[in-house]
């Protein structure tokens, strides 16, 4: 892992923290629980080492969820000192900003090719459904 997605894995990170101290409310309970349920059945089943690519995309809202959770934690966990909680806002938009400057830097200032990304099967099919006649 790359030092420029180390706040992004904090968030993260924070966010199993703050889910497993609050795990007997429901919304944490239903984070903890869906990260396996989409990630192990591919490599439980044997298919494959990996979970699928469809599987990945349902990931992501689920561990967006945890980091928002992660900061909210952390900043209520701070509420009782108010200057805490204020450098700790300056904190994490900063490790936001620079997580995010990382990433379009990495994507948009390559080194002057284009990205050329493949269709998975999957997507492959729901292309040609999309444009075929049938879908209109």
């Amino acid at each position: 892992m790359d030092g420029q997605y180390y706040a992004s894995s904090g968030h993260f990170l924070a966010g199993l923290v703050v889910s497993l101290v609050y795990f007997r409310k429901r919304f944490p309970l239903i984070l903890l629980c869906g990260l396996p349920v989409m990630v192990l059945p591919d490599m439980v089943a044997g298919d494959r080492d990996w979970p699928h690519e469809t599987r990945i995309v349902g990931v992501f809202p689920i561990v967006a969820a945890l980091a928002g959770r992660g900061i909210g934690g952390v900043l209520d966990w701070l509420s009782p000192w108010r200057n805490l909680t204020l450098a700790t806002g300056w904190l994490l938009a900063a490790a936001g900003g620079f997580t995010t400057h990382a990433q379009v830097a990495d994507l948009i200032v390559s080194d002057g090719q284009s990205y050329l990304l493949p269709l998975s099967n999957y997507a492959d099919s729901v292309i040609k459904y999309l444009t075929s006649r049938r879908a209109l």
